[in-house]
């Protein structure tokens, strides 16, 4: 009996020997894997950052284009039509071009007790055909093909936003690949609050970067075109040792459509009320513009040969004192579900004195406009664009300028849709700057400007083979205007830019894919 009760303890002990080498030889149990958590509370694509409370959402898009006689999609200056930069077009311009852009979007929101907490970055890189051909330089298409693209950056908390953003005197997006002239469109630094006020009525007031509204202030004297023009202040004295330097301060010296605008001084002032229905949408806006020179204190505006026609302002007065320009806008989107899903249709018309980029005049939302229109063999209308013409009186004189579009949108099939636009915009220098001289060199009254206009009408077609890819096509006529500024008939007719009309056809394809 001992000896069997012996066999078996022993045999227990071995059993319970083995299985404890055995549980020894095993892994050591792994940590709960920590997978990526979906964010459902902002849409689709949100996910939960691991370790935080941050829903991200990270995608972007990538478009490839090539344009024909497109005036401005492929251009190396910031004027309409200034393909190869020079206003005239000829053998040097790029007749075809090619756009190529990559754009990530990196979008963060968290849950706060004041409401979402957003940051919002688009940013990229985009490749355009310039004359120069391949340039590995991070600069804008006017210096070489390769350049950083941005968009967007900004961060909103509590109704409040800050950063780079789209101007919130600015209506809904364009519903075309081509950007109008006729379609208030620009893109700058801003601090700005939006209050709700109900069933879907809100109202925004924003300080924004009054540089990225600008034009030109320009001189209009009699013949300043043919000589140097440029304010001269008084001069200092500076003491070096026993010696007295006596120092000319000069501003400006750089002749006809020279820019007398100053630093910014003040930012522009914005604000809209909007409303956003099942029907649609609709906003009136309005826009404070600072226009002011960089010529400070008592001093001279001098123009003509050695300082001939020197002239000092009035009495009591500083030259050309600051003047405020401003803006107003009104747009109204309307739905048309009864046509077919997703159609619209949209109406916008600005007004602007003296911050004329306020009624889309440039078609350029990332820099400032000049100039629009071409010349064909020398012949034909550039418009020199000023927010402010400082006359022969010392005093500034703003322009005016105002703006209509119209755009349509229909889905003919879910897969394949056309949109369809119309715009005109209207340039007019003061009349103080509208006159004629008699001094004609070249051809050209110096000192009368004209007033210009732009029409366009464009179409597309687009094609969504698969969600999120366009193929699409889109035609463009462009038409330029300008009057005789002033000009006597004889004299306008020998001038090459004033009093003419230009028309041109123009083509994009583009193919983009959003992710």
């Amino acid at each position: 009996m001992n000896m069997v009760k012996s066999l078996l303890l022993g045999s227990a002990a071995g059993l319970i020997a083995v299985a404890g080498a055995q549980a020894a030889d095993l892994p050591v149990k792994a940590k709960p894997v920590e997978y990526v958590k979906i964010c459902s509370a902002y849409g689709a694509g949100f996910y939960y950052i691991p370790g935080t409370d941050i829903c991200l959402r990270v995608g972007g898009y990538v478009w490839s284009e090539f344009d024909v006689n497109n005036l401005g999609a492929g251009a190396g200056d910031t004027a309409t039509g200034a393909i190869g930069g020079d206003n005239i077009r000829n053998r040097n311009d790029d007749w075809t071009s090619f756009r190529v852009r990559f754009d990530m979007v990196f979008d963060a929101r968290t849950n706060t007790e004041y409401g979402t907490l957003r940051s919002y970055a688009s940013i990229g890189w985009q490749w355009t055909t310039n004359l120069d051909g391949f340039q590995q330089q991070q600069t804008p298409a006017a210096n070489g093909n390769y350049a950083w693209y941005y968009d967007r950056a900004f961060i909103q908390f509590a109704g409040l936003t800050f950063g780079y953003v789209g101007s919130f005197f600015d209506f809904d997006p364009s519903l075309i690949l081509s950007q109008q002239n006729s379609k208030s469109f620009a893109f700058t630094p801003a601090i700005a609050y939006t209050a709700q006020l109900g069933s879907g009525v809100s109202a925004s007031v924003s300080v924004e970067d009054s540089t990225t509204r600008r034009t030109h202030i320009t001189f209009a004297g009699v013949n300043a075109g043919t000589n140097s023009s440029g304010y001269f202040g008084p001069s200092s004295t500076i003491n070096i040792g026993n010696n007295v330097l006596v120092v000319p301060i000069a501003l400006q010296d750089s002749g006809f459509a020279s820019n007398f605008y100053s630093g910014q001084y003040m930012p522009d002032f914005v604000a809209n009320l909007r409303v956003d229905q099942a029907w649609g949408d609709a906003q009136v806006s309005g826009a404070a513009h600072q226009v002011k020179t960089a010529i400070t204190g008592a001093g001279n505006l001098i123009y003509g040969p050695n300082g001939a026609n020197n002239f000092a302002p009035p009495q009591g007065q500083a030259l050309a004192p600051v003047k405020y320009g401003y803006a107003v806008l009104g747009g109204v989107n309307f739905k048309l579900p009864a046509f077919g899903a997703g159609d619209s249709i949209q109406f916008e018309g600005a007004w602007a004195r003296g911050a004329v980029d306020y009624t889309g005049l440039c078609a350029n939302p990332y820099s400032n406009c000049t100039n629009i229109g071409y010349r064909k063999g020398a012949i034909g209308p550039v418009l020199d664009l000023a927010d402010s013409y400082i006359g022969n009186d010392g005093l500034q004189h703003l322009a005016t300028a105002w703006s209509v579009n119209g755009q349509l949108r229909h889905f003919w099939t879910p897969m394949v849709r056309s949109s369809f636009a119309v715009g005109y915009v209207k340039y007019k220098a003061p009349a103080a700057v509208q006159f004629a001289t008699g001094v004609v060199t070249n051809g050209q009254d110096i000192g009368a400007f004209p007033d210009g206009s732009v029409a366009q009408v464009t179409a597309d077609l687009i094609w969504s083979p698969v969600p999120k890819l366009d193929l699409g096509v889109e035609a463009v006529w462009f038409q330029m205007k300008t009057d005789c500024g002033g000009l006597v008939a004889a004299a306008c007719a020998a001038d090459p830019t004033r009093g003419k009309t230009t028309d041109s056809f123009g083509g994009t394809f583009r193919a983009r894919r959003d992710f």
